[in-house]
């Protein structure tokens, strides 16, 4: 290879040169620059956006414990008894009680409950109730109206 090299008139070796060190600054710019400066490119905008998500982030942390600290002055401590004896009792006083039901734990926090024919409105009321007395909440309810007036099948779950 060398001989063949200074085989070439000087002319013909300065352009076999300028040529390989063009082609040598074209391939590193193609194989090593320009991925990386996209790269780059693509990270800044990541930063940006990671950037006005923190933002929104911590606003949003500002507010919950805004809400929170404002909430908890009116908002009673959570009962020590169990999930189903508040369940039992609270339904006790409402019409509710003589509704056909079937009451099953499904863990310790979380309840399922069952009515065969329920009133929609003293439904609603009492889930209200437990709602804003014991802070449970529903998570999975399942309303069929029957033929009765304001008269439902419900299977709800409810979790504290």
């Amino acid at each position: 290879m060398n001989s063949l090299f200074k085989n070439l008139n000087p002319r013909e070796r300065y352009s076999l040169i300028v040529g390989s060190s063009a082609l040598l600054v074209f391939l590193v710019y193609i194989l090593l620059w320009q991925p990386w400066q996209n790269q780059v490119q693509e990270m800044r905008l990541r930063v940006g956006e990671q950037v006005d998500e923190l933002a929104w982030m911590q606003q949003a942390a500002k507010e919950a414990k805004q809400l929170r600290t404002a909430g908890t002055a009116s908002v009673p401590n959570r009962p020590t008894a169990s999930l189903f004896s508040i369940i039992d009792s609270s339904m006790a006083q409402t019409s509710l009680a003589k509704a056909n039901k079937r009451i099953e734990p499904s863990t310790e926090q979380e309840i399922r409950i069952s009515f065969e024919q329920a009133n929609f409105s003293d439904l609603i009321q009492w889930i209200a109730g437990l709602k804003q007395q014991y802070h449970l909440q529903v998570q999975v309810i399942t309303l069929e109206r029957l033929a009765g007036n304001d008269s439902v099948k419900v299977q709800l779950t409810l979790k504290q």
